[in-house]
């Protein structure tokens, strides 16, 4: 009945709160998270080993 298959799932920040916080606090723990990074020039990336860690955004130039 299993066929071994891989499967990919991805979710987001947000997604991941709803999986541990109620809907109400979702939103405003999503909320003071965004504006935090927003100012202090932070990002939420995902590293090697798919934890969530904050990384300090920098502008990238375009290459032409």
């Amino acid at each position: 009945m299993s066929d071994n298959k891989s499967e990919t799932v991805r979710l987001t920040f947000k997604g991941l709160l709803s999986i541990y916080l109620p809907d109400e606090k979702v939103a405003e723990v999503y909320n003071a998270t965004e504006l935090s990074c927003r100012r202090n020039n932070w990002g939420i990336a995902i590293d090697e080993s798919n934890l969530l860690d904050f990384v300090p955004m920098v502008k990238v130039e375009d290459s032409k």
